[in-house]
Formats: C-alpha cells, structure tokens, sequence
C-alpha cells in the first residue's frame, strides 16, 4: 500500500489525525477537496489510498446496504461501526430507497469505514444528522484514528463550527476570496483571519483596544464573577424576556462600546439581583473591527 504521507499532495498532513475544512456554503470546500484527491483532472485520477466520501453521496438502489458494504469492507469491520452509526441488523438489510435521509447518509458513511484504506475523505458527512448522534460519532471517529488507527488520515468538510471544534487537529478556511491553512485549530479559533470567520467562530462583538485593534467578545469568554486573569471588565445593564413558559432571555446592554449581548443563561446563584458588569476573559486581538449586527445598532 503507498505511504500517503510520502505523496506531494498529503505532504502538508500528518497521520493519526483529523483535519478541519470550514467555511459558508459556496466557499469552494468541495471544489478543494476534489482538486487535492485528483478529481478535476482529466482524465480523473483517483487515488487508491483514497476512501471519499462525497457530500450527495450515491448508494447502490437495487442492493441491501449489507450487501454493498461487504463489497468494500470484511464482516468484521461492518461489525465495529455499523453499532456505532446506529444502524440495526433491520436496516442493514433494506434497500437504498427505504432509508430515511440521516439513515441514508449513515449507511453511505458505514461503506467508506469499512475499507480501511489510509486516507478518508468525507465532504459534509453527517450534515442530516441530529446533533447528539452527530457528535457520539464524531467523538468515535477522534478515538479511532488517535488510538487504533494512527496510521489513518481523515479529513472532514463541515458547515458547522461545533463539529470540527470538538474533533480537528488541524484547520483549513474557506471564505470566497481567501484561503488559510493548514492551522492547528486552537490558534485558529484565537486568532479568526477575517470579520466572517469571527461570526462563525462565535464572537459576538469587538470592543476597541486602547493600544489599536480591537477585542473580540465569545460568550463562552464571559463570567459574572471576579476573575483574577487578564480581562476586561465592561458596564452596563441587564434585562429579561420571557419567551417561554420558564424560560427567558437575558440581554446585556453597554453603551460604551455600545453593544447588545445575548447572555447564554445567567447562574442560579444570582437569583433576583443582577450585576450591573460583566467580564471578559483573556479575549483575542484583533486588527479589524466586527461589524455589529442589526440587534447591535438598534437603539
């Protein structure tokens, strides 16, 4: 079998590891992806180290899923994951066109596994997938290609931020006009590139930085009690809507910078007295400002 690692264009990837491609839709993840496995060459030149899965994959119609799995995999690699994509001995044996679509895109995720080949490349594989599903096989994948298979390389294409967070070593951006990376995901998720990328990393806001540049503001970076590491301490008030039966929605309002933060939930220990600050932990800099969203330049 070839080393993939030793092929020119693997060579900027590491075995028993998961890279990270994000980006908005229309970035040009898949047309990337397809250029790194040879598929927009003519004639196509598809490497045999490469399992891929496409993100509108196609099972076979007039075959059970257990059937054309075998075909690429031995009973006992469909053993091992066909409990951990939930898919039954019942589903196993129907056809292509009595699957559900997150049942369908599981099955098409179960036939690239099996082949054991060293690469796998999945292009928005579990995006019909609930998210608690989602994230236990994810989590299974992590495991798999760090413990069992060292050996292997995955690389995954994704829409959603909390995926390649939870399991990516390494990231690529997409965004149309720009491209970034290979980057270790943590100082990615530190430093965003552009205003857009911030938004889908999660930051709310930019607040100005006396010495240039701006602050950005997560809410996962924010905290309601003293806090004796670098932060930033910012005034203003809080206010409640009830918007269901016992839940509310607290929004914190600072006029200077003026910006309007939806809190994630507030700790039971406040109870009917709220603070009139908030603090935010050891943000990143940043050179640009965040555009504030329409809430944000509301009045």
């Amino acid at each position: 079998m070839t080393d993939p690692i030793r092929l020119s264009r693997w060579s900027e990837f590491s075995p028993g590891m998961i890279h990270g491609v994000f980006g908005p839709s229309g970035a040009g993840k898949t047309t990337w992806l397809r250029h790194i496995i040879g598929l927009d060459q003519v004639p196509a030149q598809y490497p045999k180290e490469v399992a891929f899965l496409s993100q509108n994959p196609h099972l076979i119609p007039h075959d059970t899923i257990r059937q054309q799995v075998l075909w690429f995999g031995d009973p006992e690699s469909l053993l091992r994951w066909a409990p951990i994509l939930d898919l039954s001995e019942t589903l196993l044996d129907r056809y292509p066109g009595e699957l559900s679509g997150g049942q369908y895109q599981r099955a098409a995720l179960l036939r690239v596994l099996v082949t054991e080949r060293p690469i796998l490349v999945l292009d928005e594989p579990l995006s019909q997938i609930e998210d608690s599903r989602r994230f236990t096989i994810l989590e299974t994948l992590r495991t798999y290609i760090t413990t069992v298979h060292p050996d292997r390389l995955i690389i995954l294409s994704s829409h959603h931020w909390d995926d390649l967070w939870l399991v990516s070593d390494t990231l690529s951006l997409r965004e149309p006009g720009f491209r970034s990376g290979p980057h270790p995901t943590a100082t990615v998720y530190r430093n965003p590139p552009t205003p857009g990328f911030a938004r889908l990393f999660g930051y709310v806001a930019s607040i100005p930085c006396p010495q240039g540049g701006y602050w950005l503001v997560h809410p996962m970076s924010l905290t309601l009690e003293s806090h004796h590491g670098p932060g930033i301490t910012l005034q203003g008030t809080f206010q409640a809507a009830r918007v269901g039966a016992s839940v509310r929605q607290w929004v914190f309002h600072c006029e200077e910078p003026h910006i309007r933060l939806r809190w994630p939930g507030l700790p039971a220990l406040i109870g009917t007295s709220l603070p009139n600050h908030i603090r935010l932990v050891d943000p990143p800099w940043v050179p640009y400002r965040l555009p504030p969203t329409q809430e944000e330049e509301t009045p």
